[in-house]
């Protein structure tokens, strides 16, 4: 399905009627506040201006992290940014994923000075005036210290999700030495994990046609995300807290930055993809996607990791942070060096 394809189908209309009443309480906030307007694709070196002002290094700091959980929300589906010439945050809204009668607004990677102080002031307005309280992602350990003396409290009070009280900072963000880790993989014993992996996909690759390539991949990307959760919809063995629309963004609008974006084909069928976003005055790549369809052959996600580790040239690889443990162990087996945990708070008392 090609980009403008997609806006035309039952699929996003399903989803836009979804979102209206969000859409319509956060317009009607951005109409009573100056500083706060759409997102538009334009705003990506405000944005990036930011970032680079950055002291300290996060996966939250980038475009594709702070556009992910906005689809949907805005004129140009971008969602909402606050920003009065010193300070910048992106905010979005949804309904609670159990409980689809609450609304909630999320302020997504604050930046500058006195933007705690702003989310703390302009968020407990909110909370009076519209019944929406807030949840505020990808917080570093002293701003969470401001907020919680500012009337917020950790989201494993009142969780995004009975499985994920933070969302993607569940569990915290891993940062791996590239050098390092390929030398884990290749001096790995047979009976462990990694040199169980590296026989699982010489024998995969024996049998098989497994090639990555970086041509139309907007429509084999979008594919393989549609594939994917149509599959999990049918096995039910596990409930799944993301829609194919967290990856729309990052897919469809994410070509500005200094990204890598390939998709794996097994046996000419696209069955994976991965995205890529380099930082270079960090010597840091952060992978914000590497899915796979994992029902068509098993190591597919192991074949993608150890194709990031081989073929990238940073010093660091930032895969973030995690909604569950399975996925934090998954990520563990190519020995991280860092394990770095960000917050989410909310004022919902």
């Amino acid at each position: 399905m090609k980009h403008n394809d997609f806006f035309h189908s039952n699929e996003f209309h399903q989803f836009e009627k979804y979102l209206e009443k969000a859409n319509t309480i956060l317009a009607e906030i951005a109409e009573k506040n100056e500083n706060i307007t759409p997102i538009k694709l334009a705003d990506y070196a405000l944005f990036e201006d930011f970032f680079s002002r950055e002291v300290e290094s996060t996966y939250g700091n980038s475009w594709i992290y702070v556009t992910q959980g906005t689809f949907g929300i805005g004129p140009e589906l971008l969602g909402y940014k606050y920003y009065d010439g010193q300070n910048l945050c992106v905010l979005s809204i949804a309904p609670k994923i159990e409980q689809p009668e609450t609304m909630m607004l999320y302020w997504i990677r604050p930046m500058g000075q006195k933007i705690l102080s702003v989310i703390s002031s302009l968020s407990e307005d909110i909370k009076k005036k519209y019944r929406v309280s807030s949840y505020v992602k990808k917080l570093f350990p002293e701003q969470q210290q401001f907020l919680l003396k500012h009337g917020f409290r950790s989201a494993e009070e009142f969780p995004w999700h009975s499985s994920a009280h933070s969302e993607d900072d569940t569990f915290p963000e891993l940062i791996f030495d590239r050098e390092k880790t390929l030398r884990s993989i290749k001096d790995a014993s047979r009976s462990s994990s990694l040199g169980r992996i590296r026989r699982g996909l010489l024998k995969v690759e024996s049998e098989n046609e497994l090639k990555v390539h970086d041509f139309d991949i907007e429509q084999q990307a979008w594919s393989v995300v549609k594939e994917y959760f149509l599959e999990h919809q049918k096995l039910g063995r596990k409930i799944n807290i993301s829609t194919p629309f967290d990856y729309f963004n990052m897919i469809f609008h994410s070509a500005q930055a200094d990204i890598v974006r390939k998709v794996l084909f097994l046996n000419g069928k696209p069955v994976g993809f991965y995205l890529i976003e380099r930082r270079p005055r960090l010597n840091t790549a952060n992978v914000y996607c590497c899915l796979a369809l994992k029902q068509d052959q098993k190591y597919l996600m192991d074949f993608l990791k150890q194709v990031i580790f081989n073929e990238e040239t940073a010093k660091y690889i930032n895969c973030g942070g995690s909604e569950d443990a399975g996925m934090d162990c998954f990520k563990y087996k190519y020995k991280p060096i860092i394990s770095s945990r960000m917050y989410m708070l909310t004022n919902l008392q």
